[in-house]
């Protein structure tokens, strides 16, 4: 069976308070299947792997919820399940596992991570007329997090608001999608041409060089940061126990 990692306490595990929902909803044969399909270079692309994955979980009560750019997310006993498709699904997997608690109460929980699944909170997600008249609450929420981190796909232009949704009960505004935040590293927050500090633009969807006018794409400077490369899975398949760490690099075409 597949290991995982909790973010849970010591002492709830004692007290037998927690409930492992990645053995309970997925064996051995599925983390194979998803581990196969990761690295299966017949798919063209990850439409195909997201349909081969609902079948493959047709029957067994899982709710599709939908298929971003590297990881699908499905629902099941009021928990999300994201399974990666790729090795930045894994990596993206990971990075919300270690951020989530501390980004509360900013971002939904991730209560389990073996790379290829995690175990979220389930939110309601957020329609587009509902994120456009939200726009000042979730910019009071970037601001609170650029002090102390870099993150893309989480500003207020349009294409994001698949990424906010409401807690159940409270109904606060929360993010949803967030694989995309990073601890910030404020030596690389420089503009590589006068080397002033940069600052986020009006709706946080990129960086801007206040002296010269240099503008940067988060993602740039993630790179630069290169803290975010964790693509390890954890297995444990007929009866050999080990960590498997998958090339972020691979390519189908490299098979």
């Amino acid at each position: 069976m597949t290991e995982y990692t909790t973010n849970v306490t010591a002492e709830m595990e004692r007290a037998g308070k927690v409930r492992h929902r990645i053995y309970e909803q997925f064996t051995e044969e599925d983390m194979i299947v998803i581990l196969n399909m990761l690295r299966d270079a017949r798919f063209r692309d990850n439409n195909e792997k997201f349909d081969y994955m609902l079948e493959h979980l047709r029957g067994r009560g899982f709710l599709e919820i939908g298929a971003g750019t590297n990881r699908m997310a499905v629902k099941k006993g009021g928990y999300i399940y994201k399974i990666a498709f790729d090795t930045y699904g894994v990596k993206d997997n990971w990075q919300e596992f270690k951020m989530a608690p501390e980004l509360q109460p900013y971002v939904t929980k991730a209560y389990e991570c073996n790379g290829l699944v995690l175990v979220a909170e389930y939110v309601e997600l957020m329609s587009q007329e509902e994120f456009i008249a939200s726009k000042e609450i979730i910019r009071e929420t970037l601001k609170q997090l650029e002090r102390d981190y870099l993150f893309s796909d989480m500003g207020t232009i349009k294409k994001n608001f698949c990424n906010y949704g409401y807690r159940q009960g409270s109904g606060e505004i929360v993010i949803l999608d967030y694989g995309y935040i990073y601890p910030i590293d404020r030596k690389m927050m420089t503009c590589l041409k006068c080397s002033h500090e940069l600052t986020w633009n009006y709706n946080f969807n990129e960086l801007v060089c206040p002296h010269c006018g240099s503008k940067y794409d988060p993602i740039k400077i993630r790179d630069r940061m290169r803290n975010y490369d964790d693509t390890t899975v954890y297995t444990e398949i007929a009866g050999e126990s080990g960590a498997l760490t998958l090339d972020l690099e691979w390519s189908p075409e490299d098979a």
